[in-house]
């Protein structure tokens, strides 16, 4: 069996391909720009990820413990944190939400995120508005306001105490 190609560059933005209903009656350049999955090289050989699916409809980011060099159809595990405001507001904290993605090559990748109950097809390529999404020192104040202790005044059944 011949050994597996080289990823290459991980870094830019991939286009959700799986269907979801995430920008009904929007056109394809919008669905590009608010429906996408950003990586970008981490510190010390991490890989940190982004994902934006539709206006509203859910954010994480997500964090690699070991940037992945070649493709493969394994699950590389990480761990993700983020915010649902579809049907429910809900915000997933701290570092007990997981998921995986398996870095196929030819810049497609399947991606999973446990607690949304999200498994999607991207495609490296069409990136429109990735380049704040590469700022390490945002993504790292995007990912502590998601800390366990963070308090959030949107996310109410934490704000009220039973006394």
């Amino acid at each position: 069996m011949p050994p597996p190609k080289p990823l290459g560059n991980l870094k830019g933005k991939y286009a959700i391909e799986t269907f979801y209903p995430c920008c009904d009656d929007e056109s394809q350049r919008n669905h590009d720009e608010f429906c996408s999955i950003v990586l970008s090289p981490g510190d010390g050989g991490t890989l940190r990820g982004y994902l934006g699916l539709g206006r509203t409809n859910y954010t994480a980011l997500f964090i690699f413990d070991k940037c992945p060099t070649d493709a493969s159809t394994r699950k590389v595990p990480f761990r993700w944190r983020g915010k649902r405001t579809s049907t429910k507001f809900e915000i997933f904290r701290g570092d007990k939400n997981y998921g995986w993605e398996k870095f196929l090559g030819d810049g497609k990748i399947e991606i999973s995120f446990d607690k949304l109950k999200l498994d999607l097809m991207a495609q490296k390529g069409r990136g429109i508005g990735e380049r704040g999404k590469h700022n390490a020192a945002a993504f790292w104040d995007d990912w502590h306001e998601l800390d366990e202790e963070s308090l959030d005044l949107l996310d109410v059944d934490r704000l009220i105490h039973d006394w």
